[in-house]
């Protein structure tokens, strides 16, 4: 699936320095963080909203 980039940028902090991320990046960033999730639960299928969430929140809040 192709995601279009809106161009928008978002703040992340990585390795203690912040940086702006684009939109695009964000989404691979949660996605990644997802798919963990996923197989961290015994890759159980029916749950990809909980993961998906649980990764947007976790990767946002480890970024403000």
């Amino acid at each position: 699936m192709k995601m279009k980039s809106t161009g928008k940028q978002v703040l992340v902090k990585s390795s203690g320095k912040k940086r702006k991320l684009q939109a695009a990046e964000l989404l691979q960033e949660i996605s990644k963080r997802a798919y963990l999730n996923f197989e961290n639960s015994g890759r159980v299928n029916g749950n990809d909203l909980v993961h998906w969430y649980a990764a947007e929140t976790e990767v946002i809040g480890e970024n403000k």
